[in-house]
């Protein structure tokens, strides 16, 4: 998922030279340097697009060049698809949980429209599920919960196997308590076996932690964690994962196969990526069953009433051609496609900067045929 805030401060940049990329990543060994044959494609084509409109600057595709170098789009397993935008002020790059077609875009903003059905909510979340016996991150969605066998997870047996104390070693009585019985002097490690034990679990948790955020890296997805109450508590110590959501569920994971996963899950999830949608589309079909003015769905007006502030929610319609925005060298949008994604960009665009909300949703959902529907402030 894409924040909001990252696609609203992104939209409202002005630049001399703004390049926008879009491509999918196939993560299958063999495919690998296609894809790089695929970035290289897209490269030249924004230099040339670049040269054409006479921006063109040599050390601002150098530095993209390093920048992407360092990167290692091609490596991460979760990502299906990228984003990539830099200026001559800088480089941002985001890993997508979902495919987009190729598209180049060069002028004087980043243009944002193929980014938007990434924009959260989106329907992919994550969940990690602990247990002393196995821990393992899952990818979900409202059909149920995968198992990421990809992601090798820390092994608690081992990490206790090569820390494992004797319960005689280490500890011994070498004073006495108050009421003259043995006091308890810690000697060597500093702890208590019982205390030592939290110790190795408080690794292993940080080793699952660390794992997960790897993984995760660049995607910002909901993530759930499940697990005893002291394990979640460690993991919300460790994790960095941005999508971290703040409520947990409270439940021993070992023994749980893929659908009590996610029937402990949903619940939590399902409020964060369909309610909010299933809502709007609601609201904008009733205002058009009334007749009334508190929405709209006629193109050119949705792009004044987005200059105006007016917009509240936008819904756009799906992109459903077979390979969206596809701009490549030998394939070249025509210019009434052109046209679309542009008048898209610019709804996008305005919306955001007023703090109006944008759902990507299939066209069959919006009351009429078209590539919008708008709920309105005022």
């Amino acid at each position: 998922m894409v924040l909001k805030r990252e696609l609203k401060k992104l939209s409202a940049l002005e630049f001399a030279l703004a390049v926008s990329l879009f491509l999918p990543v196939r993560t299958l060994p063999d495919e690998k340097e296609k894809n790089r044959i695929r970035l290289k494609k897209l490269m030249r084509l924004a230099e040339e697009k670049a040269k054409e409109s006479g921006v063109y600057r040599a050390g601002v595709f150098e530095n993209a060049w390093a920048q992407l170098e360092k990167a290692r789009l091609f490596e991460e397993p979760e990502t299906k698809g990228a984003a990539i935008f830099f200026s001559e002020e800088g480089f941002q790059l985001f890993r997508l949980p979902l495919n987009v077609g190729e598209e180049v875009a060069v002028g004087g903003r980043y243009h944002i429209a193929p980014l938007l059905p990434a924009l959260e909510p989106h329907g992919t979340f994550y969940t990690v599920a602990l247990s002393l016996k196995e821990s393992h991150l899952f990818r979900c969605d409202k059909s149920g919960c995968v198992r990421i066998d990809q992601l090798h997870m820390p092994n608690f047996g081992a990490i206790k196997g090569q820390t494992q104390l004797p319960a005689d070693v280490g500890f011994h009585s070498s004073s006495r308590g108050s009421a003259g019985t043995p006091g308890i002097q810690h000697h060597s490690q500093g702890d208590s076996p019982e205390d030592y034990h939290q110790v190795q679990i408080e690794h292993y948790v940080h080793g699952a932690a660390k794992a997960v955020d790897e993984y995760l890296s660049g995607i910002h997805a909901p993530l759930i964690a499940l697990g005893d109450p002291n394990l979640l508590g460690y993991y919300r110590k460790f994790a960095r994962h941005p999508g971290l959501m703040q409520e947990g569920v409270d439940k021993a994971y070992h023994g749980m196969n893929e659908a009590d996963v996610f029937s402990h899950v949903w619940p939590l999830a399902e409020p964060v990526l369909v309610r909010p949608i299933d809502d709007a589309l609601d609201r904008l079909a009733a205002g058009h069953e009334r007749g009334d003015e508190s929405v709209c769905l006629l193109e050119s007006d949705i792009v004044d009433m987005a200059r105006d502030g007016r917009i509240d929610t936008l819904l756009l319609a799906e992109d459903e051609r077979a390979s969206p925005g596809t701009r490549g060298p030998n394939n070249k949008e025509n210019a009434e496609e052109e046209a679309v994604s542009l008048l898209r960009n610019v709804m996008a665009r305005q919306t955001l900067a007023h703090g109006g909300d944008i759902f990507v949703v299939p066209q069959e959902r919006l009351p009429e045929e078209g590539m919008a529907g708008a709920i309105l402030r005022y």
